[in-house]
């Protein structure tokens, strides 16, 4: 359970509109005061051209719905040369977000998976 407190004089619809925007469907331009506003992290899993237009989509969505700023950290493993090196480039600079790409190596002590599903 979250709870929101206010300062005296305060509405939650005034909190709503400045993380939110002013209305649904609203751009998502940096504004005057973004950096007081909080960053949203999404990491990302992609693991074949179809989630990687996914992922486009998912981020066009976040844009177009939030004023936040945007950070995507990407597990590049899985990532396709092209999405990786000019995909998500120009979704950045077109979309105004951040993104880092990280590596995941399985711990030696953890089985790994074998395939078979029980």
């Amino acid at each position: 359970k979250h709870t929101v407190s206010l300062r005296k004089g305060k509405k939650v619809s005034d909190v709503f509109l400045k993380t939110y925007g002013s209305k649904a469907g609203s751009s998502a331009q940096d504004q005057p005061g973004d950096e007081e506003l909080p960053t949203v992290h999404i990491f990302s899993v992609a693991s074949g051209h179809a989630y990687e237009r996914l992922v486009g989509v998912m981020l066009t969505s976040v844009r177009k719905h939030t004023k936040c700023k945007v950070h995507v950290w990407m597990l590049d493993q899985f990532l396709s040369p092209s999405f990786k090196n000019v995909q998500i480039p120009a979704l950045s600079k077109s979309l105004n977000f951040e993104y880092h790409f990280v590596s995941y190596k399985w711990p030696s002590w953890l089985m790994e998976e074998d395939g078979e599903q029980i």
